[in-house]
Order: C-alpha cells, then structure tokens, then sequence
C-alpha cells in the first residue's frame, strides 16, 4: 500500500473488506451488528403482500417471483406464507450470492417443502434467467454496489476519494491451527492486497472484523465529468435538472443501471420490481460526506440515490413509485404498468405509515425504562397500540427479553426469546446467547448447553457460541470440552479475543 493512493469508495479497501465479510454468512449481521430487522419483518412482508396484490389484480395470472440476495430468508418466509395462506398461484425463486446463507434457506420448512419455491446461488451483477418474471423483489442489495461518493456544488461535480493507510503502530493477534500469530503493519497491508484481487482464506475471514481499528482514512475532493463517470447519460441528464445554487452530497454507481438493466432482461412484458433499501429520495439532500454511507463494523451501506433510480425509469419509461418516508429505509416500486390507478393504489399503500418507526419508538421506550414497572407499562401499551405484525418485529422481541434480563425476569427472558427462535431459528444469534444466559441464572445449566450446542450447529463460525460453551463447561466441570470450546473460540473470534482466558 502506498502513502497517498486516493480512489474512489467503490474501489477502496473499505468496499473490498464489507463485500469480503459477507463470505461469514449469518455470523456477519450479529459479529458486525448490522441491522436487519425491518426487512425481515411481518410489517415489510404484510406491506409487499399488498403491493404485489395489486399488480397480481391486473394481471390476472400466475406470478413468477424472484428475490434478489435474500439474505436470511426471513422476508422470503413470512412473504411466501402470506401468498399461500391467500391461496395466491405463484412460483417463487429465492437467491444469493452467498453459499452459507442459501445453506440456511434451504433450513426453512416453507422453502424447502415448497414445489413452487426454489433456491439458487445468484450474482446480481451478472446473471441470466432462463424462464422469466413477473416480480422482482431487492431488499437492502443496491446498497451493496459499489459506489462513488460525489459532491454537487453551484453546479459544479466533484468525486471524494478516500485514501487507506494502516497504522504504524497497528497489531492482530490470532490463532491458526494450534499456533499464536502476531500480524504487524507489514503483514496487515499484505493481507488487505491480497482481498483486491483474491477472495480470504477461510481462516482469515473473522480477522476482517479487527481490521477497522488497525486503519486511519483521510479524503480528498477531485474534479470529476459526468460523461466519463456515467456513459448511460443518465448522471447528466439529472445534472441539467438541478438549480445552479443547489449544493449537497450523494452517491452514484453505474453497477445500479447494470443491475436494472440485467433484470429487465429476464421480465415479462409486464412486471414489477419492489425495491427496499438505505436511500435517499430527496435529490442532493446531504450535508455531509459521511452521510452518504452507514458503517457497522466492517460492513458498509451505501446510500441509494432514488432520484437517479427515478431517472433511470424516466429514460426507459417505466413507472417510478417510492414512498418518502422519513426514515433512513426508503421502498421504491418500478413497474411496466402505465396506469395511473395503480400508481394512486401503491402510493397510498407506501404512504399509510412511517413504516417501522411506531416499532422503534417503543423499542426506544422499553430500551431506557429505569424500572421494572415502568418497563411493564409500555409493553402493556405497545400490545395495544402495535398490529399483531408489528409485535413480531425481532429487534423489538429481542429488546423486550434483554431488558426483562436486567431486571431479573429470567422465566419471561426465556418465553420472550423462544418467541423470536420460533419465528427466526438458527438466525438468532444474539437471543440464543440471551436465552442461554437467562437459563443458567435459572440453574439449568444441561439446558443451556443443548441450546448452544444447537447455535454452533446453526451457526458454526459465530465466536460468541464458543466462548458461552466454555463458561458454561466450566461450571459443569467438563473441562476437556471447556478446552475444547476455547480452542475453537480463538480461531472464529471476530474482533477482540478475551487472551486471559487461554493461558
């Protein structure tokens, strides 16, 4: 790596580190704390349900459905039972580009038992479809392309640039095999030279996440040309849109038109695209750089900039619908239909709630109760107040059994996260902790060693299992297996490793 080595984010170390971590599969959302829980959820999932009921009403047919990186496969779950639970006709392919994630797909009875749905290992940014579509569904994938970061300023563009350097003074120590390794600043860089062009060994995925503290990050402002940065023209087109005083950052990514483009190619004359993501729809609506992207870890999201996506539709006359909410996830539909009556429907669809927020705020309020009484009266009136749906949101399960846990509420702490395992499974790496824990302070330490036992087969490369393993072997005295647990720790131990426990 050299001193000064300005590029353009998408090109940077930090996007070849975020695309490399996802190779972690499940483990990543919980050893990076990326959030997940509006897209996995009932709410989102009741929401496209209408939306593509609408569009299935003028069509009159069978729909043939893909989702693009499915991720977990929650959405997919809870969509597809509401099309069968409505005797909906539909053939639904669920994707990934992610081996060890369609590996947990393929876990989920509603997917796996289904002669209407399928798996397949899907790259979005180059693929064919034999048999084509009618819905297309991308939630939080466009925020994954890579992206340069721009600046719009008395209508002059610039591109910031960002320049990756580690640390003098930088430092990794990890386990391969049964030896201790010591990487300073040399061995660092040589690794992150390696990700540009190859994909990590296995055994070094979980060092990704100590990588970020080893980095200082500096960037700079160039100037840029719409025309060389976006031969589709579109760049350009909303450029001469724009008021001459108007300043502001935002993002673009020529990967958005191939992926759009790709996935035209495979619809039906008429279809439908519904698109969730971290966006921006509100032109150059930035103030800062560092808005224009979320951090979580090592994982990074790019803004999406939904007034280009609406440009791209301009251009290729479809339909462009998004829903302008307040918060940071924007829904965007792109349809082939040219009827306004449908435009009216989905619109007020997407407008009837700020979606997600009614459950953030009661998730805010149980977060920072000071008592239990005060904890228990809004529970009481979030079961008024929120749908059944709504209920089922998993960080807001999950922030209900953590803070019963501060106030010792162990037997609720358990109902709360079997909940939440009934609903997510082996995808709920964090309650299974949670649970165990509640379970040991209840003196059934068999029973928490089964539950975590279960995790390491769900989730086998999540540091955390192994490290709860080994408190728990040790109080059970079978301290072979405690051995055991800390050896496999210390290989998967995604940021800082507890060293004191394996002298």
């Amino acid at each position: 790596m050299t001193n000064v080595n300005f590029q353009s984010f998408g090109d940077s170390v930090l996007h070849n580190l975020s695309s490399q971590s996802w190779r972690r599969g499940i483990a990543n959302y919980f050893s990076e704390s990326v959030p997940f829980s509006f897209s996995s959820g009932a709410e989102y999932a009741d929401l496209a349900y209408e939306v593509i009921q609408l569009f299935l009403s003028r069509l009159n047919q069978s729909l043939n459905m893909v989702e693009f990186g499915a991720g977990s496969g929650r959405f997919s779950k809870k969509l597809i039972q509401k099309l069968t639970d409505t005797e909906s006709r539909f053939h639904y392919l669920v994707t990934d580009i992610i081996d060890s994630m369609l590996n947990s797909i393929d876990t989920i009875p509603i997917i796996s038992n289904a002669s209407n749905v399928q798996t397949k290992q899907l790259d979005i940014q180059k693929f064919f479809l034999a048999q084509p579509f009618d819905v297309g569904i991308l939630n939080y994938v466009l925020s994954t392309c890579p992206v340069t970061i721009l600046e719009l300023d008395n209508g002059i563009l610039s591109e910031w640039k960002v320049d990756v350097n580690v640390n003098d003074d930088a430092e990794i120590i990890w386990v391969s095999g049964d030896e201790r390794v010591v990487w300073n600043k040399s061995e660092i860089e040589q690794f992150l030279t390696q990700i540009s062009t190859n994909p990590i060994p296995d055994n070094q995925l979980s060092l990704l996440s100590r990588i970020p503290q080893c980095l200082s990050v500096q960037w700079q402002s160039f100037p840029c040309d719409p025309k060389v940065l976006d031969s589709s023209g579109i760049l350009e087109r909303w450029l001469k849109k724009q008021p001459k005083d108007v300043h502001g950052f935002f993002n673009f990514s020529s990967s958005w038109w191939q992926v759009l483009d790709l996935i035209r190619k495979s619809t039906n004359n008429r279809f439908l695209m519904m698109i969730c993501d971290f966006a921006n729809s509100q032109g150059v609506g930035f103030n800062e750089l560092t808005q224009t992207f979320r951090s979580h870890g090592v994982v990074y999201s790019h803004c999406v900039s939904y007034f280009l996506i609406k440009e791209y539709c301009e251009l290729h006359s479809l339909q462009y619908i998004e829903s302008s909410s307040e918060n940071d996830c924007q829904i965007a539909v792109i349809t082939s239909l040219k009827s306004h009556g449908f435009s009216e429907d989905v619109s007020l669809v997407l407008s009837q709630s700020n979606f997600g927020q009614k459950v953030e705020e009661f998730k805010a309020s149980i977060y920072y109760s000071d008592s239990l009484e005060s904890c228990l009266a809004h529970i009481r009136r979030a079961k008024q107040e929120l749908t059944s749906d709504q209920q089922t949101d998993y960080y807001f399960l999950y922030t209900i059994a953590r803070k019963l846990f501060d106030f010792h509420c162990y037997d609720q702490v358990i109902l709360y996260c079997d909940y939440i395992l009934f609903d997510y499974g082996g995808f709920s790496c964090d309650v299974i902790l949670l649970k165990s824990q509640a379970l040991q302070r209840n003196g059934m330490h068999q029973e928490a060693l089964s539950l975590i036992n279960k995790g390491i087969e769900w989730v086998p490369n999540f540091d955390l299992f192994y490290l709860e393993k080994a408190g728990i072997t040790q109080d059970l005295e079978l301290f072979d297996d405690t051995k055991e647990a800390l050896n496999l720790y210390f290989q998967y131990s995604m940021k800082e490793p507890r060293w004191e426990f394996y002298e």
